[in-house]
């Protein structure tokens, strides 16, 4: 049978650069609305670039055959080559060097790419 599934990210308090004050709360609200309407939401808030990779692996090994899933992301993201990065919170690189984003971010086409999959 299938499911709904949410995987949501806020985050606030980065290492460098702007600091910011309604993502995590952008990510409760959301997480609350989608649980009123059946959602499992999978909600982490401030993570590094290791726990951000380690939740979204946990979260695509759950997704199975037909179900709804809803991934969302509020914090700061960047532009690079065509293709769109989610920044974590301990990046200390990615804002004067964004060709690092390729190795210091979360892609979201590829994010993307492997929950379809």
């Amino acid at each position: 049978m299938s499911k709904k599934r949410a995987l949501v990210f806020g985050n606030n308090n980065y290492a460098r650069g702007v600091q910011l004050s309604c993502c995590i709360q952008n990510a409760r609200d959301i997480g609350a609305k989608l649980k009123t309407i059946g959602f499992e939401v999978d909600l982490d808030c401030d993570p590094s670039y290791a726990r951000m990779t380690q939740t979204i692996i946990d979260f695509q090994e759950k997704i199975e055959h037909n179900d709804l899933v809803v991934f969302f992301f509020s914090g700061h993201g960047v532009g690079w080559k065509g293709q769109a990065y989610l920044i974590a919170t301990d990046d200390k690189c990615i804002m004067e060097k964004p060709a690092m984003c390729e190795h210091h971010a979360v892609s979201v086409q590829k994010t993307l790419e492997s929950m379809m999959a």
